[in-house]
């Protein structure tokens, strides 16, 4: 006979209490449409309605007093379109019991404290979660490609996952997840977001460690601890975020943390101390480092292949690593705070300027890693040493008042160097000892001197405008 609207009795045929489902007991049952499952039951065995691909409507069993279980695959690859378990105590969801549901929209638990692992992931139709409130632990890809789900929060809960204490591994991987606000007592995150592409708002501020990994997800609002010291390993690669403020607690900033991310805008806080290897490489992100004040040490390869025209390291900044800006092929303008070279004590390396966008460069070769598009360079800080400019293509030289040497062979007859911006007075500037003997380009170069205000008497004078530019009054 084929059944189409499945009505479990409470009694077998000898009037026994039916108190569980067999495993497999309707698995393949595609006539199944409906079914309801009495009070009396407590255990749906393994893929007992599993690939049941026509069952659109479950009633479950009420069961407040007991401990209902379901287990694994139970209900998997069925087309259930409600959960509503609301009614029924349950502490667990097993693994895999609604796994690859794809006409399941809505879920209600009552009691549950664990979902485990693959529990409801490829339910691609899933929009919402809610359950009881005792919601701590959820499991390895319990929601994989849930692209739908949006909402995850207990009955009285104003966010998503506040409750929640454990992340398994990928446990939201690539699902629609949105809003989410981290408890305060979170243990473990373990890549749980990677891959998400709808989050609005994600709320550390109330974790103090723990945090999830976001790697190829899409953000758009960040709000972090105000105790937070460290941005942990790749913890951001490949993601997309919108504007990111970190806290003036923040001292470090690991290797890789935001390499290949794509930001609207990240501002730094004034403890920062460390920006770690390739912590931004292949990023694509506007840098505000106006805060920060404090000695500052980059390390290699750290804002390598980025794509911005314009970049400042910031005036306290103490070491830069090999190849930090290697591979920044449009870079027009560039400000540092020392060159390497054979006379600086704080430098990139024990070479000369090229190091900074490649390894294994010397004073000879630099034209060949230097960016073709790189016209001005703005040196403050320590003085450039011998030859730390010699075949770098720049028309115009940005020199900071705190200057008071260019070593030799920097600008030399074959140089492209045509004008100079002292930011002082020309009487403060001839004080400068230039090496004109080897550096004659300095001496025909056009010269310009700094003055905030529009001069009253003839000369070359320049200063900033509200950008930030050179502008030539």
């Amino acid at each position: 006979t084929t059944i189409t609207d499945l009505v479990i009795p409470s009694k077998s045929p000898i009037g026994d209490t039916v108190i569980s489902i067999g495993g497999q007991a309707f698995k393949n049952c595609t006539s199944i449409v409906s079914a309801v499952i009495p009070d009396s039951v407590t255990t749906i065995g393994e893929s007992a309605f599993q690939s049941c691909s026509n069952l659109k409507s479950v009633v479950f069993p009420k069961n407040e007093s007991g401990n209902f279980k379901l287990n694994y695959y139970s209900f998997a690859f069925s087309g259930i379109e409600n959960v509503d378990l609301s009614k029924t105590n349950m502490e667990s969801v097993a693994r895999d019991a609604f796994y690859g549901c794809k006409n399941l929209k809505t879920v209600k638990l009552n009691n549950v404290k664990t979902i485990e692992q693959f529990a409801f992931s490829q339910c691609s139709a899933l929009t919402s979660l809610i359950h009881s409130g005792e919601l701590t632990t959820i499991g390895e890809r319990s929601f994989e490609s849930c692209k739908k789900l949006t909402v995850l929060k207990g009955e009285n809960s104003q966010h998503n996952l506040d409750t929640v204490l454990q992340f398994d591994y990928h446990s939201f991987y690539g699902s629609g997840i949105r809003d989410v606000v981290f408890n305060k007592n979170l243990k473990a995150t373990n890549s749980a977001f990677e891959g998400c592409l709808n989050l609005g708002t994600v709320d550390f501020s109330q974790v103090s460690s723990n945090f999830a990994s976001f790697s190829k997800s899409k953000i758009e609002k960040l709000i972090f601890p105000s105790s937070l010291t460290v941005i942990s390993s790749y913890i951001f690669s490949d993601a997309t975020i919108g504007s990111i403020v970190l806290p003036d607690t923040v001292t470090e900033i690991r290797n890789g943390a935001f390499s290949g991310a794509n930001i609207q805008k990240i501002t730094f806080g004034s403890g920062l101390k460390s920006i770690g290897a390739e912590a931004f490489k292949n990023a694509n992100a506007t840098y505000d480092f106006s805060k920060v004040t404090g000695a500052l040490s980059i390390g290699y390869e750290a804002f390598a292949n980025n794509t911005f025209t314009s970049f400042a390291f910031p005036k306290s900044t103490v070491s830069i690593g090999v190849a930090a800006l290697m591979g920044c092929n449009q870079l027009e303008t560039l400000s540092i705070p020392f060159i390497a070279g054979d006379s600086n004590s704080g430098s990139v390396s024990t070479e000369c300027f090229a190091w900074l966008f490649g390894n294994s460069i010397d004073c000879w070769d630099q034209d060949t890693v230097v960016p073709k598009t790189l016209k001005t360079v703005i040196i403050r800080g320590e003085n450039p040493g011998t030859r730390d400019f010699l075949g770098v293509g720049i028309t115009n030289l940005v020199v900071g008042k705190d200057i008071t040497a260019i070593g030799h062979e920097n600008f030399r007859s074959d140089s492209n160097l045509k004008r100079v911006y002292y930011e002082g007075t020309e009487q403060e500037w001839n004080k400068i000892n230039q090496n004109t003997s080897t550096n004659s380009k300095l001496l025909t170069a056009e010269k310009y001197f700094y003055s905030d205000t529009k001069p009253t008497v003839s000369g070359n004078y320049w200063h900033y405008n509200a950008n930030g530019v050179i502008e030539v009054w």
